[in-house]
């Protein structure tokens, strides 16, 4: 840990670094898979069930099923439960948080001014 007066972070800081850090890894491990990507693309695109994206991707539904998790853990889509379906949808304000978050965290290793 850094003393704050000799320029490195604060306690506080550095806790919410770390949660951002954390944050960051659960994105990145949401995007890491081709599929998930595409499958964020398509339901952004229109929404989507379950049955839309394994005829789409041509996968298994457990496999869908399995996707969808991992994209609603990072908080990307939410589920709206229609009947006995659940239709996903992308939640934009997230999306957007996330951009900002991954732009940030760029720059700042790339050394450039926020």
């Amino acid at each position: 840990m850094f003393d704050q007066a000799a320029g490195g972070e604060t306690m506080a800081e550095e806790v919410l670094s770390t949660a951002e850090d954390r944050e960051i890894a659960l994105i990145g491990k949401a995007l890491s898979n081709p599929i998930r990507v595409r499958m964020l693309r398509f339901i952004g695109a229109q929404g989507a069930y379950c049955g839309d994206l394994t005829e789409r991707f041509g996968l298994a539904q457990s496999t869908v099923s399995h996707h969808i998790r991992i994209l609603k853990e990072a908080g990307l889509i939410e589920g709206e439960e229609q009947g006995t379906s659940t239709c996903y949808r992308v939640v934009p304000r997230r999306c957007e948080a996330v951009c900002r978050l991954i732009s940030e965290t760029l720059r700042g290793a790339a050394g450039l001014a926020r």
